[in-house]
């Protein structure tokens, strides 16, 4: 399996580490990459052929054949999951080691920011997919997708803007921008 860096993907962390945030980024990409290496795994274990991981300034992507309908719920959730279980080992590591706190501290965000993003029911994160495969609907999933895709926009740009009177995160930023499109 491959992993293709999309170009502004340099450019993105080129200008995140000279602002500063090079450590939360290393943490982000890390827990970035678990989510879609356990998506890959159960795709695998279902027997799909994964393409490649595209790594994006916004996120990433599983490039995987066509999953069925009968496999998307576990392959889809499988990213959230394993964030959650990072989250978990991490917070007991601590109480059994407290001095990894202040290195594992950015992780442990990184892997809830991840996995509570991926819920939002806005393609094209996970909880978008999902939602899109299990309401029969589909005028009705496009518009919680929008609806909850806006509301996460407004949110996330919010965010950014207090960021820059305490200490600018383009993350939020980038990720809003990547909703929009």
């Amino acid at each position: 399996m491959k992993i293709r860096l999309h170009p502004l993907f340099f450019i993105f962390v080129l200008v995140i580490t000279l602002i500063g945030g090079g450590f939360e980024l290393l943490a982000t990409l890390f827990a970035v990459i678990l989510h879609e290496l356990a998506h890959a795994r159960v795709a695998q274990s279902r027997n799909y052929i994964i393409k490649d991981i595209s790594l994006m300034p916004y996120g990433a992507v599983l490039n995987v054949s066509n999953i069925s309908n009968a496999d998307s719920f576990a392959v889809l959730s499988a990213g959230v999951v394993a964030n959650i279980i990072f989250v978990i080992t991490t917070i007991a590591l601590w109480w059994l080691v407290p001095a990894v706190y202040a290195y594992t501290y950015n992780f442990v965000k990184s892997n809830l920011i991840i996995a509570l993003i991926n819920l939002v029911p806005c393609d094209p994160l996970d909880g978008g997919k999902l939602m899109m495969r299990y309401i029969k609907n589909p005028k009705t999933a496009k518009t919680i997708s929008i609806i909850s895709g806006t509301l996460t926009f407004v949110t996330l740009t919010s965010l950014f803007i207090y960021s820059i009177f305490i200490k600018i995160n383009l993350s939020y930023l980038v990720f809003a921008l990547f909703l929009l499109g």
